[in-house]
């Protein structure tokens, strides 16, 4: 919903879930989150879409789809990097995951070429969350309903990221 208001009227925005929902811990359900990335986005293709987005900050399968694919590929984390990277000011990544996972940004901002800038990893979630993650009423949906709890800890984590890091902007990483 917040491409809509940057879209022209008459775009359409659709879905195309990955078949493979799995949650990106080990290299094997990183791999596996690279083929329902790549396999939902050849659909879309197929299907006519004039545009893919990769609804992820790993941007799962982005390298592959951007060389494969006759439409554009936009990655969320590459964007969002290359945003701030445009602005020519120092950044920090603030994420709701914990700090076990922040090997995925990480390996987006490595990708980007934009390491010098960013001023740190905020990572705000704990390794219990990861638990029930995807779980009904699990850290997934609990991020996505907004829960209160979440985006005090959130705000929180970015008024850190500019008083203590001295970042002039907030990449949010998932």
């Amino acid at each position: 919903p917040e491409l809509a208001s940057h879209l022209p009227a008459e775009a359409r925005l659709l879905a195309y879930p990955s078949r493979t929902p799995v949650f990106p811990y080990t290299p094997l359900d990183r791999a596996l989150q690279v083929l329902g990335h790549v396999e939902a986005a050849l659909r879309a293709e197929a299907d006519g879409c004039d545009a893919v987005v990769l609804d992820s900050f790993g941007d799962y399968g982005l390298e592959i789809l951007s060389g494969a694919l006759g439409v554009p590929v936009v990655g969320c984390g590459d964007a969002a990097l290359e945003e701030a990277g445009r602005l020519g000011r120092t950044f920090t990544l603030v994420t709701t995951w914990p700090a076990s996972m922040d090997f995925i940004v990480k390996r987006v901002l490595r990708d980007s070429g934009l390491e010098a800038a960013c001023r740190g990893v905020r990572s705000i979630g704990a390794e219990a969350d990861l638990a029930d993650v995807a779980q009904p009423g699990g850290y997934l949906s609990r991020i996505a309903a907004g829960e209160a709890g979440i985006l005090d800890q959130l705000k929180a984590a970015c008024r850190r990221a500019i008083e203590q890091d001295g970042a002039e902007v907030i990449v949010l990483g998932c």
